[in-house]
């Protein structure tokens, strides 16, 4: 699985390993000031912004 939620998305990782993505936006602590996305570890985002 690729390290960023952009990459994820753009590979098409999300259809294939649906339960891995939700657990890495599960209780989001960080959003991407680039696409908007959140995640609840910042290296999981390009450019990560704490909420």
């Amino acid at each position: 699985m690729a390290k960023t939620l952009c990459k994820i998305v753009k590979n098409g990782g999300v259809k294939e390993n649906f339960e891995k993505y939700i657990k890495l936006i599960k209780n989001p602590e960080y959003v991407c000031k680039s696409c908007g996305r959140t995640a609840n570890e910042s290296k999981r985002l390009c450019s990560p912004k704490e909420i």
